[in-house]
């Protein structure tokens, strides 16, 4: 299911707050999709809802899909781009109506640029404090 049919699917969370959550969920790329697994939680669902958005968008546009009561693993449906942030959210649905969301971030395709700033700043950092240093013990 995806944006086309959220009018079709009636996401109750009226009873959230009193309902079994789901203990874990992680989300994780493999074979260019961006699949999500989750552990069961411990009382009977009638499935589970998926939604997810691009994390770094100011107004998101949540996309979403419905599984069975089987199912704790599943890829994300629709045009998932790589470089972006998705934020994810898995909501257990009972009878009652649907769970507490648990959420998680993910990536299809970390850039360069992550992993530049991440190894760039300390290191540039750590620069800075030995130039200070060596300009601090110079003889003058």
């Amino acid at each position: 299911m995806g944006k086309e049919d959220s009018e079709k699917y009636n996401l109750d969370t009226q009873h959230a707050d009193v309902l079994p959550v789901i203990p874990v969920v992680k989300a994780f790329p493999k074979n260019n999709q961006l699949w999500v697994e989750w552990k069961a939680p411990p009382s009977a669902v009638t499935g589970y809802v998926i939604d997810w958005c691009v994390g770094t968008e100011a107004v998101c546009d949540r996309d979403w899909q419905h599984v069975n009561t089987t199912t704790l693993t599943t890829y994300l449906t629709g045009n998932i781009e790589p470089l972006k942030r998705y934020n994810i959210s898995v909501y257990p649905v009972y009878e009652q109506g649907a769970g507490t969301p648990i959420l998680t971030e993910a990536y299809l395709k970390e850039g360069a640029t992550e992993a530049i700033v991440s190894v760039t700043l300390p290191f540039i950092f750590m620069i800075f404090l030995l130039g200070v240093v060596c300009v601090i013990k110079k003889p003058v």
